[in-house]
């Protein structure tokens, strides 16, 4: 996209501004920096270096918002979990529900990000129940991201048990 376009022309000054605000000990300035550029590391395969700042942004910690946290553990945790890092897409997943217990509008991101979290540990049944309870808040909230995620993952699961039937219906409500 063209936006992604503009970003990668100003990519070396976005690290820059990174590099900088966590060497200052500006921590929110470079997890807002994080939560707004992480679909742009995803989606341009900067898979490890966006790992590398989201990390750093989120391990500078400080005495900034616990909810600035929310959005760039989004990026570490799939990023990580796209890397077959397990272990620290476990500890995201957990961090996320610690922030958005229920009946915040955040719940519905870190119920999916369980979801993932159980499926990277092969456990497909609580996998479905967290990606379904997931899919259930995103509908309420009006969050057609979460929901057309979540449905697509359960189609992902219904296919690899064998059920194609079930597996195209809910690809297509994903799409």
């Amino acid at each position: 996209s063209i936006w992604y376009d503009r970003i990668e022309a100003e990519h070396n000054n976005i690290r820059a501004v990174l590099g900088d605000a966590l060497e200052q000990g500006r921590t929110e300035v470079a997890l807002r920096i994080c939560a707004q550029i992480r679909h742009f590391w995803w989606i341009r395969g900067y898979w490890s270096e966006g790992r590398r700042w989201l990390d750093s942004a989120l391990a500078a910690g400080g005495e900034s918002d616990p909810q600035l946290r929310f959005e760039p553990l989004w990026g570490a945790g799939l990023l990580a979990f796209w890397q077959g890092d397990v272990d620290r897409g476990n500890a995201v997943a957990e961090e996320m529900l610690a922030l958005a217990p229920e009946g915040d509008p955040k719940r519905a991101g870190a119920m999916h990000m369980a979801g993932m979290a159980a499926g990277a540990r092969d456990d497909l049944d609580q996998a479905v129940e967290l990606y379904e309870e997931s899919a259930r808040l995103a509908r309420e909230q009006g969050d057609t991201g979460i929901v057309t995620i979540a449905v697509n993952n359960l189609g992902t699961i219904a296919a690899y048990r064998g059920n194609y039937e079930r597996a195209l219906e809910l690809f297509e409500e994903a799409l």
